[in-house]
């Protein structure tokens, strides 16, 4: 079997989850009258448009997989015959188990043509029965349909599913029904697969004859997902429902009032956003592009066609807030591994959802007989939105960079290091006073500390493990006046014959800054401090985001909400860990090692930034946006850690060579 480029893989993949369709060439008519002894001539195929089939839903094209693997390979600095060889196993692999009827998938795996785009259809059934039936089929082009076709014949006797397409026999339960036939377009032949030989039937011709002669996406993926056609079908029906469901919600009482009523206003509530928000939805798109510079770039868009619902003037509320970073975002730790910005939300938009939390909070203690009337109200009361709709807030994360302690680990230094090198630090900035803020901790530590809600769990845990505490505690001086410090303090299981459980510590650290307000978590203290100077007002500028190279993105944006994430977030704790000798894992189990040392030493450590923007563009029917792009040192990073975890697991034995 020939090799085929990485792309393969998820072209398949994606024909495996959904369907699959191919297109053929276009066969030359036949002129002139055959001898009455020869044998029948075949008619050419036709492949003349047939009609958009009715109520699609959901539709989606892949331009060329060829393309966009080849360009995701370069972009990770994936040798190609490792990236062939990967993308031939699990091409196999998809079509082997997509046929179960004798027909031998590898033989069309090497048909498939990765530079024929791939297409997705999902419609309405045209029964009208509820939940919605949907029809379904993808396709996937091919380079030979005589070739198609014998490995089809070899399993036994072809039929005619639609006109032109082909199967093998009938697929056992649970299979999809896959067949062949000629296309329009730049692939002689289609493979098309759907759940049902109706499926096929119906969307099949579509495939074959129409989408491969359509415009291409104007980047490399483009699916929609249109809500309009549900609403013109199902409607009616979806605002009848829901005008049953605090009828429905009455079943779920439990006979107490704050709950009871809470219950049925949020019911009541609920049924009139849906109703509001099914005139709202127009549609939702999602466009994939893969080019040599930004590497990829993603996009999720929202489309109302209305603004009658609460989603809708919450989405339009924030729009007003465009803008570019806020200078206290430029103030966020330099090392962070992720850095975001946006606004606090208009706490009178979420009134009525936080007074039915607050009743369902109430209702459910009083049921269970758990505290007294003021804990559970003292409890409810937490559920506010405390700061002013204007205000920016800024969220950072990082990880330690410290290294165990030589010697052999006692369990309570095994346990440091697990949660000191997994969970790091966390900021969170305001640019507005502490005085909300610092009321609220300090509300918080009371509720915790009441023992009509404390007990309860207490006597629930047993001597299993004990309850947490919670305390305010004397705040580093170095934060200066105004500030506060919380400490989370609890014990762990002791493992084996241990007699003392390890203990573990978090804590909440609040400083103030002038008109700003800054928020630091995690449970290594010392470096909570460290960050909250870097930060603060008239600290060096080398320690803040204002001097980290690479994030021009972000200084020109004009967005809601904006920022980066790395990949160091995740690579960087686990390499942590995995790395630490205190597990005695580092010498012990080579692959661990192998794979701590990977994580710690990527071409670039993690550290580019993928940036994720959101955008609100106003009008009758406001549209959201979500954008995604992520650089070619990311892709360097996730190429370096392919390589390695295919290489360990063919060491291991995980991968078996594709048949010859």
């Amino acid at each position: 079997m020939r090799s085929t480029p990485p792309t393969l893989a998820f072209a398949v993949l994606l024909g495996a989850s959904v369907g699959c369709t191919e297109t053929p060439a276009p066969v030359a008519p036949i002129t002139g009258t055959a001898p009455p002894a020869a044998a029948p001539v075949a008619q050419p195929v036709d492949l003349s448009p047939v009609q958009e089939p009715a109520d699609i839903v959901l539709s989606a094209r892949w331009k060329s997989p060829g393309a966009t693997l080849a360009g995701l390979s370069s972009c990770a600095g994936i040798p190609g015959p490792l990236a062939e060889s990967s993308a031939r196993r699990l091409i196999d692999d998809a079509l082997a188990h997509a046929f179960r009827s004798g027909v031998d998938g590898r033989q069309l795996a090497e048909l498939v043509a990765l530079d024929a785009p791939v297409d997705l259809l999902v419609a309405l059934d045209p029964s009208k029965r509820l939940p919605p039936p949907t029809l379904f089929a993808f396709s996937v082009g091919l380079t030979s349909l005589d070739r198609a076709r014998a490995a089809l014949k070899a399993a036994g006797e072809l039929v005619e599913v639609a006109p032109g397409l082909h199967r093998v026999g009938s697929p056992s339960a649970g299979d999809l029904t896959c067949v062949v036939g000629a296309a329009a377009g730049s692939a002689p032949a289609r493979l098309i697969c759907g759940k049902h030989d109706k499926d096929v039937a119906a969307l099949g011709p579509y495939l074959a004859r129409n989408l491969p002669l359509a415009e291409p996406p104007a980047r490399d993926l483009h699916a929609e997902l249109r809500y309009t056609v549900v609403d013109q079908r199902y409607g009616s029906d979806i605002r009848r429902g829901l005008g049953f469901l605090p009828t429905l919600v009455r079943t779920q009482t439990i006979g107490e009032p704050h709950y009871d009523h809470a219950l049925e206003d949020a019911a009541l509530a609920l049924a009139d956003e849906g109703a509001a928000l099914t005139g709202d939805l127009d549609r939702v798109t999602f466009d994939l592009g893969v080019d040599a510079n930004a590497c990829l770039q993603a996009r999720t868009t929202l489309q109302l066609r209305g603004k009658g619902s609460w989603l809708a003037g919450t989405l339009t509320e924030s729009g007003t807030h465009t803008g570019a970073p806020p200078p206290i975002f430029w103030r966020a730790p330099v090392d962070s591994d992720s850095a975001s910005y946006g606004h606090a939300t208009d706490a009178s938009r979420y009134g009525g959802i936080l007074r039915a939390l607050r009743g369902l909070v109430e209702g459910k203690l009083a049921k269970e007989k758990i505290g007294s009337e003021a804990d559970r109200k003292a409890l409810a009361a937490l559920l506010e939105l405390p700061l002013g709709k204007e205000t920016h807030v800024v969220v950072a994360s990082g990880h330690l960079h410290g290294a165990s302690a030589p010697g052999a680990p006692s369990e309570q230094q095994m346990t440091d290091d697990l949660v000191n090198d997994y969970l790091g630090w966390y900021l969170l900035g305001f640019d507005e006073g502490p005085e909300a803020i610092t009321k609220l901790l300090k509300d918080i530590v009371a509720v915790y500390n009441r023992k009509g809600l404390t007990e309860p769990l207490r006597k629930e845990l047993g001597a299993r493990m004990a309850v947490p505490t919670l305390k305010l505690v004397p705040a580093p001086k170095e934060l200066g006046a105004g500030s506060l410090a919380l400490s989370l303090q609890g014990e762990l299981p002791p493992k084996g014959g241990a007699t003392k459980p390890p203990t573990f510590a978090i804590h909440l650290l609040l400083m103030t800054d002038r008109k700003s307000t800054w928020l630091a978590v995690g449970p290594n203290r010392d470096a909570l401090v460290k960050h909250l100077q870097m930060v603060k007002a008239g600290a060096p500028d080398a320690g803040t985001l204002a001097s980290r190279p690479g994030l021009d993105p972000l200084h020109a944006g004009k967005a809601v909400s904006s920022g980066f994430l790395t990949l160091s977030m995740f690579t960087r704790g686990l390499g942590n860990v995995l790395g630490s000798p205190r597990l005695g894992r580092g010498s012990k189990v080579a692959p661990l090692a192998e794979i701590a040392a990977t994580l710690n030493n990527l071409p670039h450590k993690g550290e580019t930034p993928m940036f994720v923007t959101s955008e609100v563009i106003a009008g009758a029917g406001p549209r959201g946006e979500v954008n995604v792009q992520i650089q070619k040192g990311s892709f360097e990073d996730l190429g370096v850690l392919l390589v390695t975890g295919l290489r360990l697991a063919n060491n291991a034995g995980l991968l078996t060579p594709s048949p010859p």
